[in-house]
């Protein structure tokens, strides 16, 4: 019987070459692989799922990054900002607030307002 942590083709191989002495265990191994199966795709659709996740969020820190260098014209004032409590964001850093979608939009918002002279 093959154990948790073998690998989805150690599986299969166990069930190749497993041994059944009638119809009704043939079944149930072939049942119990086919589980094994669906668990395994639903295990690498939910990992696919996490590093999409992790790209749209390099994404969006990214052209928040590049917003903070356009309004300073300097990647070490930028970064300042970047990394520092900001009042406006209740005391936030503003690149973890930019982590999401919503946060990020609103970072841009508040370094568009500083480039234009405008109050945050």
């Amino acid at each position: 019987m093959p154990l948790q942590n073998e690998t989805w083709g150690d599986q299969l191989n166990y069930f190749c070459t497993a041994r059944t002495s009638s119809i009704v265990e043939y079944e149930m191994a072939l049942r119990k692989s086919y589980f094994r199966f669906e668990l395994f795709a639903s295990k690498l659709f939910n990992m696919g799922n996490i590093i999409i996740d992790k790209q749209a969020e390099a994404t969006r820190l990214a052209g928040v990054h590049a917003a903070a260098i356009d309004v300073w014209d300097d990647e070490k004032e930028a970064l300042q900002f970047l990394t520092t409590p900001h009042p406006v964001l209740d005391h936030k850093i503003p690149f973890d607030i930019a982590r999401t979608e919503s946060g990020a939009k609103y970072v841009e918002r508040i370094l568009l307002a500083i480039k234009n002279g405008l109050p945050a």
